[in-house]
């Protein structure tokens, strides 16, 4: 019922409110509600893409499918945005202690610095402009101007 309220309101980037669904179910549980929280995960689960393994494999862990979480996250690369959630979203807690859920945080950390290195290497190099460079030899528009 929530999600649907949620839904209906419209506007919602649903990459954003998916973090947002697993924390008041992970609240709902906590308190006592366990219907209302599998409720609420089992709307949103009919919403989701079935190739998006990231939001699969957070379902599953809710649901402690710990087997099934980890055979999404085996297929999952993460940015650095959702990398540092993981290790506060709720919807993960029943993997945080297992190793299998420690690799995955390395193996897209170590992705993410190659990234980064070799991003910077290409700004030394004059192959990208560094954003500093970049935004600084922009023409700022002044919308006030009379061009």
């Amino acid at each position: 019922m929530i999600y649907e309220q949620l839904r209906d309101l419209g506007g919602f980037d649903f990459n954003t409110l998916d973090q947002y669904v697993f924390v008041m179910a992970a609240g709902l549980r906590d308190h006592g509600r366990e219907r209302e929280a599998s409720k609420l995960v089992d709307d949103f689960k009919n919403d989701i893409d079935p190739e998006d393994f990231y939001l699969l494999s957070q379902v599953a862990a809710f649901e402690n499918q710990v087997e099934l979480a980890f055979s999404y996250l085996e297929q999952v690369e993460v940015g650095w945005y959702n990398l540092n959630y993981c290790a506060l979203n709720p919807a993960f807690a029943s993997l945080w202690g297992d190793d299998r859920f420690n690799a995955f945080m390395r193996r897209n950390t170590n992705r993410i610095n190659d990234v980064r290195q070799r991003v910077n290497q290409l700004e030394r190099t004059g192959y990208l402009p560094a954003p500093m460079n970049f935004f600084s030899n922009q023409e700022v528009l002044d919308p006030l101007s009379q061009s």
